[in-house]
């Protein structure tokens, strides 16, 4: 008896002492979850204090992503998406000798010679460009080598090429003064052709062009103009960010699904883009602006693409061409010949709970590869504009009315462009 007993009471000490290591094991992984949750409730607290970084709370986040995941499969019954399609130009101006070049019987003709681009340009639902030129009454003087004017044509012009508007704050706008300001305004008003960037009054709010349900902010902005006087920060908008702001914050309120700005500063030095343009762009994009098109610059520089933080919580996918070129100008050496086109397909998906109402809206663009084109002038001054790679390809078959010398010309610039753009 007293051998079984002594067993009894080693096998019942073993399972005590097991028990007690089972027990400290269990206190101690209870002390660590404690532990951690007592972090996590801390970092909580700073984050609802601004002081901590909402991406660094991994339990707040895991719980949070399968707590969205759930609500969207139970409460979304179905998803909408809505799609346009954007196309922007560079800078349209004349210079005399492509004003005199477009003369017809009936007055001028700026869009013999665009036929090729004006057929890709109808499949747009939106085309945005850059007007560096006002377009006003022949009594004022049309475009000299320092001065410039189209005549009213061009705004006809504008509209057959797709044009829905133009953004007009540019270095050159105000060379004919507030009275080309004035005819500006009124012949793109008669054209149906929206702007932004010019005004009689001051008032400068940003336009907004909708199309499928989805609505694009458009802002134009220039440092300076060819032609400074007392009366220019009243007819053209003048870049500062405390205008910025107003016109994103304007916008914002007007419930807009994508931003796109054009800044046009003149640069003499057309091939070297400067810090200056770079550093406003960065400030566009921090203020909320998603898609950037630089204007001023005879010659096509290169693209920027990101994904940012604003007011480090919000995420905003960015997009910047620093110079698109010359669309429509003087054609005055190999670089002011070519120009790019880019286009976005911007996508808006709206998810549905099953009461119909929007639970949840999301907004991105793609970027697509540009249309690249070449703008030919023959002796009379008469211009055609080539889209580049269709001219590659013309010109190996013998099918292209391209000179050896000017086909070796676009062919450099082609290639320049597309190693920035691949």
């Amino acid at each position: 008896m007293r051998v079984g007993a002594s067993r009894t009471n080693s096998e019942g000490i073993e399972k005590r002492r097991k028990s007690t290591k089972k027990q400290i094991f269990f206190m101690i992984i209870c002390f660590f979850i404690f532990v951690f949750l007592l972090l996590e409730v801390i970092k909580l607290f700073s984050y609802t204090f601004g002081k901590y970084d909402k991406e660094k709370m991994w339990l707040y986040n895991s719980v949070n992503s399968i707590v969205q995941k759930v609500y969207t499969k139970k409460n979304v019954l179905q998803t909408e998406e809505k799609k346009i399609n954007l196309a922007a130009l560079g800078n349209i101006y004349l210079t005399p000798n492509i004003t005199k070049g477009s003369k017809d019987v009936e007055g001028y003709n700026f869009t013999n010679g665009l036929e090729d681009i004006q057929k890709k340009l109808k499949e747009f639902d939106i085309v945005v460009a850059n007007l560096s030129t006002p377009i006003a009454d022949k009594s004022l003087g049309y475009s000299t080598n320092k001065l410039y004017n189209a005549p009213e044509e061009l705004a006809k012009t504008l509209k057959e090429l797709n044009i829905s508007a133009v953004a007009t704050s540019t270095y050159h706008i105000y060379d004919k003064k507030e009275k080309g300001i004035l005819e500006t305004i009124k012949n793109l008003n008669d054209n149906n052709i929206g702007q932004i960037g010019i005004s009689e009054d001051g008032n400068f709010n940003p336009i907004i062009l909708s199309k499928n349900e989805i609505n694009v902010g458009i802002l134009s902005y220039t440092n300076n103009t060819n032609v400074d006087d007392s009366n220019v920060s009243n007819n053209v908008n003048i870049f500062t960010e405390e205008k910025l702001k107003q016109d994103v914050d304007y916008l914002k309120e007007k419930n807009v699904d994508i931003i796109l700005a054009y800044l046009d500063e003149f640069n003499d030095e057309i091939t070297v883009i400067d810090s200056k343009l770079k550093n406003d762009v960065d400030l566009l994009f921090d203020n909320g602006v998603n898609i950037v098109f630089g204007g001023g610059i005879a010659a096509v520089h290169d693209n920027y693409e990101d994904e940012i933080t604003i007011n480090s919580k919000e995420k905003s996918h960015v997009y910047a061409i620093y110079s698109l070129g010359d669309f429509m100008g003087g054609y005055k050496d190999d670089y002011g010949s070519a120009t790019i086109i880019p286009s976005f397909e911007i996508t808006k998906t709206i998810a549905k709970n099953k009461k119909g109402e929007i639970s949840d809206i999301r907004i991105d663009f793609k970027a697509n590869k540009p249309i690249f084109a070449w703008t030919s002038v023959d002796k009379n001054y008469s211009k055609t504009m080539l889209i580049m790679e269709d001219e590659v390809s013309n010109f190996n078959n013998d099918n292209s009315n391209l000179t050896a010398k000017e086909y070796k010309k676009m062919k450099e610039e082609y290639t320049r462009i597309l190693k920035l753009y691949e």
